[in-house]
């Protein structure tokens, strides 16, 4: 990529709401750098948004879980993203955080920039159709990010999907700040061992694993939950 005054980067948002994507958009802004924010809202947690410095514009309201009801709000995404690179003057690059994200900006025209992986659906399943769209959307871009170096020492590398050239580790940790900060010492406590399970409560399945199995030994360990999801029910239950 260019020099960061020659260059401008659009990011490309399933959601408002998740603290990782506003930490990056005012890390890229910090490297003073032009940064654009596309986004869609969610029906979970709208009350948290990108920072008030950082430029940003809605996409719409994306439905949860229903594909289809997707097709006209992706359209419109990719005519307004089409709309602002035509528009300015520096080379615009992507930077995505979800496959459709990263189909939005390819067809609406942004030809290089960054895909960042925040988890891994698709571990075990190497061969599997969404393995094999994997594979085919990461080779167009440029630069990989992984939240976790195991996401390559445990997938990436030992299926042979990325190359190393394109990869670049940003752990994703709690800020130095709260890390530094004193912990409250309680007047008493639980013996028990205590599990958190804190934001997007997505997938169902392992959250009822982890349900039932702190149940079998509710002596031993005790469940926190924080967050909201399409499983929140399952949270509650």
């Amino acid at each position: 990529m260019e020099n960061s005054k020659n260059k401008e980067v659009v990011i490309v948002a399933p959601t408002t709401v998740q603290p990782r994507y506003h930490k990056r958009a005012l890390q890229i802004q910090k490297n003073k750098i032009d940064v654009t924010v596309f986004a869609f809202s969610r029906a979970f947690y709208n009350n948290n948004k990108f920072p008030d410095q950082i430029p940003f514009n809605s996409l719409g309201y994306l439905t949860n879980g229903n594909y289809l009801k997707r097709i006209i709000p992706l359209f419109k995404a990719i005519k307004s993203i089409r709309a602002f690179r035509k528009e300015r003057t520096k080379k615009v690059h992507y930077y995505c955080f979800t496959f459709d994200s990263l189909v939005i900006a390819k067809l609406a025209g942004l030809k290089t920039g960054v895909y960042e992986v925040g988890d891994l659906r698709v571990a075990d399943k190497k061969n599997g159709i969404f393995s094999l769209i994997e594979r085919i959307l990461l080779k167009w871009s440029s630069i990989i990010v992984l939240t976790s170096p195991c996401f390559y020492n445990g997938y990436y590398q030992k299926y042979n999907v990325l190359s190393k050239e394109k990869i670049f580790i940003i752990e994703n940790k709690l800020n130095k700040y709260f890390r530094k900060r004193r912990t409250i010492k309680r007047k008493s406590f639980s013996n028990r061992i205590r599990i958190g399970l804190i934001g997007y409560l997505r997938y169902e399945k392992p959250i009822n694993y982890l349900i039932n199995f702190v149940k079998r030994n509710k002596d031993y360990y005790e469940l926190i939950c924080y967050g909201d999801g399409p499983s929140s029910s399952t949270r509650d239950g």
